[in-house]
């Protein structure tokens, strides 16, 4: 990161930490193949530099997540999936796997969870404004 050119943002928005045992997360990773690629193994720590994210970017590319508050940046991989938190029009929050959010009139609550190594680089607070960036 120190003097290299920084990618470009394509992602903006309220990212969530999540951790092994939150309720939310599972012990493995989503990205199997990428995960055991560049670690070793699948399995889901606090201490790894990981992002999930529903969408884009693929698995397995490294991202720079950058807090828009502090200014501070931190290099993650992308190697699970989530959030999958959503805010239905009734003003309901559900777990929402696919689709079903945005079809039915919902808003994604967040477009990223960061694991807590990531969290803690950037100062992330639970629940604040971040960029993700990639090439």
């Amino acid at each position: 990161l120190l003097g290299a050119p920084l990618p470009p943002i394509r992602a903006r928005g309220v990212a969530t930490v999540y951790w092994r045992g939150d309720g939310h997360s599972g012990a493995y990773v989503g990205c199997v193949r990428e995960a055991r690629r560049l670690l070793g193994t699948n399995e889901f720590r606090d201490d790894l530099p990981i992002v999930a994210t529903r969408g884009n970017p693929p698995c397995g590319t490294f991202v720079v997540v950058e807090h828009v508050r502090t200014g501070k940046r931190t290099p993650a991989v992308k190697l699970d999936f989530g959030p999958f938190g959503c805010r239905m029009p009734d003003g309901k929050r559900r777990v929402v796997v696919d689709d079903a959010c945005e079809s039915q009139g919902g808003r994604r609550l967040a477009i990223a969870d960061l694991s807590r190594r990531v969290a803690r680089e950037i100062g992330h607070g639970g629940r604040d404004a971040i960029r993700l960036r990639w090439w």
